[in-house]
């Protein structure tokens, strides 16, 4: 048995039942493998939790904006196949597919893999200030996912050792989960034809394949400092892109 303490007045505000995962996650993976698999009729397929329409709208508004459907909400030939392939989100699977294009295959699947796992920093309870400064070895000014891909690359270079990941308080396991990812989207790339080619230090080439699938993550320098996407949302405080802004006219990408 799992026991979780809190106030009564916590307690009471809770909903009496957890919402389902269809209903609170984003639909666009799903809206894809529907299309893939013929079903064109997606607002009035009998889904087993139906989702909120608005959440299926914006999954269908963001398939088109990616370029995955065409004007009448069919799957397009080239580009939706294969994002409905990759075992990846429709924004990730664009980027990764976009990366043959800006010649920056390489460090879009350490990046893409990166992602995919969870937090590669350990945060003892004693010693939170060293991870943070351990952090900032490998923050740059141009965000959070060349942070990731700095780390990576050096996790690497430095044999993929056990200690070194100790010294830089790094999870060893999720780096090395990022490694066999990696192998998996590489063997995605080649089925499908994508040149395996490396950009180097050219950093502004991964920043363009990054919001070629990302662009709806786009936010806007507010008045107080803060930011707020062009959805209404607000960025997190705990991204480094936060801590170390990037800004195109007043514009920002952030993860």
């Amino acid at each position: 048995k799992c026991y979780r303490l809190m106030t009564e007045e916590a307690f009471n505000g809770l909903p009496v039942s957890t919402a389902p995962e269809m209903v609170r996650s984003n639909l666009s993976s799903v809206v894809l493998q529907l299309k893939a698999l013929g079903i064109d009729d997606i607002v009035h397929f009998d889904f087993m939790s139906s989702p909120p329409a608005e959440a299926l709208v914006r999954a269908l508004e963001l398939s088109y904006a990616l370029g995955a459907l065409d004007r009448n909400c069919k799957l397009t030939a080239g580009l939706g196949t294969m994002m409905a392939e990759f075992p990846v989100e429709p924004p990730l699977a664009k980027m990764l597919i976009s990366s043959g294009e800006f010649k920056c295959s390489e460090e879009m699947m350490s990046i893409a893999a990166m992602l995919q796992v969870q937090s590669v920093f350990v945060y003892p309870k004693d010693s939170k200030s060293a991870t943070d400064n351990s952090k900032k070895k490998f923050a740059v000014q141009e965000g959070e996912h060349i942070t990731l891909l700095n780390i990576y690359n050096a996790f690497v270079k430095n044999n993929k050792e056990v200690n070194w990941c100790h010294e830089h308080h790094l999870n060893y396991r999720a780096l090395m989960r990022a490694v066999e990812i990696r192998k998996q989207l590489r063997s995605y790339l080649k089925r499908s034809n994508i040149p395996l080619v490396s950009c180097g230090s050219d950093s502004v080439a991964i920043r363009k394949c990054i919001v070629s699938g990302f662009f709806s993550n786009a936010a806007q320098l507010q008045p107080d400092g803060t930011y707020k996407t062009i959805r209404g949302g607000h960025v997190s405080s705990n991204s480094l892109c936060v801590d170390l802004l990037f800004v195109f006219d007043n514009l920002k990408y952030f993860s």
